[in-house]
């Protein structure tokens, strides 16, 4: 924490009751967070990740699908193999509701980071 406090430019936090014990930092979480994002924004995400990193902070990017789908590593890894099933062969990452009598259940858009290949086919960016 100190040293996230020095590198965005408030090392004030750090003697700062707020946030100087781990049960009341969790308590101003956000407070401490608008200073994190406000001093992100301000460069780009390589810039942010680099001096993270040289503080010794992992940190990674948050990423829209379409640019996870195509992070070389992930294919390297063969992380998102292809799946084939008994309507067809969907490209790595892509996938349909299999289930019709899922189609209206209420599901958190975050569990859905799949499209249907149609999609693609029609020009639309996943």
């Amino acid at each position: 924490m100190k040293g996230l406090m020095r590198l965005i430019g408030r090392p004030d936090r750090v003697s700062d009751a707020r946030f100087r014990a781990y049960g009341v930092r969790r308590d101003n979480w956000a407070d401490m967070m608008d200073g994190v994002e406000a001093w992100s924004r301000q460069i780009a995400t390589e810039q942010c990740l680099a001096a993270l990193g040289a503080e010794g902070m992992p940190a990674s990017a948050y990423r829209a699908v379409a640019e996870a789908l195509r992070d070389p590593q992930l294919a390297h890894r063969q992380a998102l193999p292809d799946v084939e099933d008994e309507s067809g062969l969907y490209a790595a990452g892509l996938c349909h509701q299999a289930k019709p009598e899922l189609a209206d259940a209420e599901v958190p858009g975050h569990l859905y980071a799949c499209f249907h290949p149609i999609q693609m086919a029609e020009g639309l960016d996943a």
